[in-house]
């Protein structure tokens, strides 16, 4: 049987795709930086330090791993050694980075690879690249594609908020005339029309990795990411641009050193979302692909684990870095996980 690892796992998502693994009584090994956060998993069988910093140690878990599930963000900061090792071995990656810059870096990497790598398998950008799958023709020309995201909440995981603060020092990307194209800028979209959003008309853009996605699956003319915010808070959001962050160094030891847990399963369970596809073919005809639904956090857990059972059972081919739809859109994951999480999903011609 093939042996699987969760790097990470003593993290929010990391805790949740555990658990979920030992309710489903599918063995693991837990990687963590430190063993001794690791007293609640009575059934867990195996565990492993490690160190992302450490190459020997990186080396060490992929010599005893077939099937890594990376929990550990921000990838930008955290992920680099791990993902150049990691090609020299012939084992299934997949991580939940919602990290624009860390996925390029990855999907323009021309050195030999021995893995088949999965980025961005979580809430955001798998659902949107699944639903793309599902709902567009790859065949056809595209004048534009873009997704948007919508939250009734904001209680983010240490994680999330990690990765929020950090995001704007990596390299932001859209489709422009075809061609990807560096945001220097945030901007945002105005006079938008939103099903059951009526008040909110704006977003802003938020470099997302299904961007990188819809470049090297469709052809698409202009394409980006974008968050649905009140004119408010993207005003606020712009007016921030204006001043010069601090250095990076210093905003990694503060959040390095602040201990922030993510929301409670009660309130987790009742974090709204809804997520728009909206695109435009180059004939003239437009589309509206919507998805909703609630715990943005359990879905990636289950997007995690459905995605490594599929690949407990199956085998892919080697040598490739990929989509979470080109990796699983053949599967049925949009379906099963549609069904698993009680979403609902909709597509109409505008």
């Amino acid at each position: 049987m093939k042996r699987l690892t969760i790097l990470g796992a003593t993290g929010y998502t990391g805790t949740l795709i555990c658990q979920l693994l030992e309710e489903k009584k599918i063995p693991f090994t837990a990687a963590v930086r430190s063993l001794e956060k690791l007293p609640f998993y009575n059934q867990l069988k195996a565990s492993v330090k490690v160190d992302l910093a450490n190459l020997n140690e990186i080396t060490q878990l992929l010599k005893q791993t077939d099937i890594l599930v990376n929990c550990v963000g921000p990838y930008s900061l955290f992920g680099p050694i791990l993902m150049k090792e990691l090609r020299k071995y012939p084992i299934y990656y997949l991580d939940l980075s919602g990290e624009q810059s860390f996925v390029k870096n990855s999907l323009d990497q021309h050195l030999p690879n021995s893995a088949y790598i999965i980025h961005s398998c979580s809430f955001e950008s798998a659902l949107v690249d699944l639903l793309a799958f599902n709902f567009l023709d790859s065949k056809k020309n595209y004048h534009l594609i873009n997704s948007f995201y919508y939250f009734d909440s904001a209680n983010p995981s240490r994680g999330t908020r990690f990765t929020m603060k950090v995001h704007g020092y990596f390299d932001q990307f859209a489709i422009n005339h075809g061609q990807l194209i560096k945001i220097t800028r945030p901007f945002a979209l105005n006079s938008l029309n939103f099903p059951q959003l009526e008040n909110l008309t704006s977003a802003l853009f938020t470099p997302y990795p299904e961007v990188l996605f819809f470049h090297k699956n469709f052809q698409v003319q202009e394409c980006g990411s974008f968050l649905i915010m009140d004119e408010a808070m993207i005003q606020f959001a712009l007016a921030r641009t204006n001043h010069a962050p601090p250095p990076l160094e210093s905003v990694v030891a503060k959040l390095a050193n602040t201990q922030l847990s993510g929301p409670a399963p009660e309130v987790r369970q009742k974090q709204f979302f809804r997520i728009f596809i909206m695109a435009e073919e180059a004939a003239g005809v437009k589309k509206l692909i919507s998805l909703a639904g609630y715990d943005m956090y359990g879905i990636t857990a289950k997007l995690a684990v459905q995605a490594a059972e599929f690949l407990l059972i199956g085998d892919k081919k080697l040598g490739q870095t990929v989509s979470p739809a080109e990796a699983f859109h053949a599967d049925g994951l949009l379906q099963k996980i549609t069904h698993d999480a009680n979403l609902s999903s909709s597509s109409i011609c505008l």
